[in-house]
């Protein structure tokens, strides 16, 4: 197995390395995995964008009551504009969130049955704001992260106990019930949005979880489990498209007492320290 990189279990916060190693080492049973070569703040960080101003409590009823005629029409805009934010990005437009919230507006304003003119106005001018919101609070990348861990944690599951690598020649060097650490996809955060090949997945986890990608990626996905550490990690994560360090969604295990597989019960989100 080629030396790990990055070894980033649940309370690890650092960022994938730069690249692999040339020689390929075994790593000791139960030794301490290598420092990663980068870390957070080593990567060019994009400030955090400031969120558009959300609606009063008192605007959201207007919509929620004078603006009732406008309801189907408010449903239907938001899908719209959500999957022309979608398409801009993809393509590429400089303000894709104006292209949202025109493609929404555009629905909304169709629908005029039932409202005087200045309040029809008043209505899709709350609405314009309102999408704008949803639409900054929106990153495809964070569905991505939430999908390929749970993808992960369940190829875990499935191979449990199933499948031993082992390292070495003694006993001491089985890497136990996990499948083994190797090489997080892309190996940089830098490297997103990735497009993997089939060389990326043929490496010993990928193999034993029989895991692979085929898309675009949008998310660094990483599986680790520590020699004689008895525990595993799943971890996706991606630099938010408004700025501001990395996130990871994580989620793990343990093998229990009678040799049973213990899930931590829930994903967990966190921004990732730049310190």
């Amino acid at each position: 197995m080629k030396t790990r990189l990055v070894a980033l279990s649940c309370a690890s916060l650092l960022a994938a390395c730069a690249g692999k190693p040339a020689a390929e080492t075994p790593a000791a049973p139960g030794a301490a995995a290598p420092a990663a070569l980068h870390r957070v703040d080593e990567l060019v960080i994009v400030p955090e964008k400031a969120a558009p101003e959300g609606l009063s409590a008192a605007e959201k009823g207007e919509l929620s009551g004078p603006c009732m005629p406008l309801f189907t029409a408010m449903i239907e805009g938001e899908a719209l504009g959500m999957r022309a934010l979608d398409d801009a990005m993809r393509d590429g437009v400089a303000d894709a969130d104006g292209a949202g919230v025109v493609a929404a507006s555009a629905r909304v304003k169709k629908t005029t049955e039932g409202l005087a003119p200045a309040d029809h106005q008043r209505c899709v001018g709350l609405f314009e704001r309102q999408q704008l919101r949803k639409q900054f609070d929106h990153d495809p990348a964070e569905a991505e992260a939430r999908a390929v861990v749970d993808t992960c944690v369940k190829r875990v599951e499935a191979v449990y106990g199933k499948q031993s690598m082992a390292f070495g020649d003694s006993a001491e060097s089985i890497q136990g019930p996990f499948c083994p650490d190797d090489f997080p996809v892309p190996v940089t955060l830098a490297e997103l949005p990735y497009q993997s090949t089939k060389t990326d997945w043929d490496t010993p986890a990928w193999r034993c979880l029989q895991f692979g990608l085929r898309s675009k990626q949008r998310v660094q996905v990483e599986f680790s489990a520590p020699i004689g550490s008895g525990e595993f990690t799943c971890t996706g994560r991606y630099r938010p498209r408004q700025g501001g360090a990395p996130i990871e969604f994580v989620r793990g295990g343990k093998q229990g007492p009678e040799g049973q597989l213990l899930l931590s019960p829930k994903m967990s989100k966190r921004r990732m320290s730049a310190k």
